[in-house]
């Protein structure tokens, strides 16, 4: 399984004017297409973030 993975701590823009403060985010593109979005947040009580691209 080819997976790509990398980090950035950068806004996260999610829907219509839904912006999330992103401390650690990694995404993984893992070889069947689909995009997995792992948000540390911690202060904001949100954990992971599934997005299929």
């Amino acid at each position: 399984m080819d997976q790509k993975l990398f980090t950035s701590s950068s806004l996260l823009t999610s829907g219509p004017g839904t912006r999330l403060g992103v401390i650690n985010m990694s995404v993984c593109v893992a070889g069947d297409g689909r995009e997995f979005v792992y948000c540390d947040c911690s202060s904001n009580g949100k954990s992971v973030l599934d997005m299929e691209g």
